[in-house]
């Protein structure tokens, strides 16, 4: 399974978590091997997201959300981060049961009903926001308030048209996944480089645009101001 697979790898190129703030971190010599184990272990992560979302996986995604906010901390996204925050405080502490399990599962549309083709809510609302604004497009001097209401309230129906037309043209699209260039020559090539130049090699290297790369994102965030961050916004959450 795919999933597996992914979650397999990331365990081989994970170094660390939170550090403690009594406990120094002892950061390896290789800059250019920091910089490529961390490139591989987020785009690894990256798939792992994707993948939960496609076989529509609640608790998946929750857990992935949990280290999202960890990164979003790490990179000074405070904006992301708080809204992560926000999220998870819904769901594992603010939230009835049936609300925190609406919150869990009510994230995905399946257009089709196939597997493995879920997509997220916000990215079908995305799709549905384009088919609108293509009909309002095409109003021209007819543009008035009623049509384009007439417009909004017909974007389901017009989906469907789209799609059915999509499939007898032969249209390869199955609930917003499109047909993908095969890209195993490219991956070769790039492997093929990365191997040459020994990336994950040790040694006295490093890049130049990051020399003061951290072995780690998230090793850079302290214990006791994360907790000290998550206690005051989940104070404010529960207060308001």
């Amino acid at each position: 399974m795919m999933t597996n697979r992914i979650v397999m790898a990331m365990m081989v190129v994970e170094r660390g978590d939170v550090k403690d703030d009594n406990v120094e971190d002892h950061s390896a010599v290789s800059s250019i091997c920091d910089y490529s184990r961390e490139v591989l272990s987020l785009g690894l992560f990256y798939l792992y997201f994707k993948d939960s979302v496609r076989e529509g996986d609640g608790t998946r995604v929750m857990l992935a959300w949990k280290y999202f906010m960890l990164i979003f901390k790490a990179t000074k996204h405070k904006n992301y981060a708080l809204e992560a925050l926000t999220m998870l405080t819904q769901y594992f502490v603010i939230l009835p049961p049936n609300l925190a399990e609406q919150l869990k599962w009510s994230r995905f549309v399946n257009v089709h009903g196939y597997s493995g083709c879920n997509i997220s809510a916000d990215l079908h609302m995305e799709h549905m926001n384009r088919v609108v604004k293509t009909v309002i497009s095409g109003l021209g001097a007819n543009k008035t308030e009623k049509a384009i209401i007439r417009a909004g309230k017909s974007v389901g129906l017009l989906s469907d048209i789209l799609a059915a037309y999509d499939d007898e043209a032969g249209v390869s699209l199955i609930s917003g996944k499109h047909a993908e260039k095969s890209v195993v020559k490219d991956l070769h090539l790039i492997v093929e480089q990365l191997m040459e130049s020994d990336v994950f090699e040790n040694g006295s290297r490093t890049h130049k645009s990051f020399s003061n790369l951290k072995p780690n994102i998230i090793r850079s965030l302290l214990q006791t101001d994360l907790k000290k961050w998550i206690i005051c916004n989940f104070s404010k959450h529960t207060m308001t």
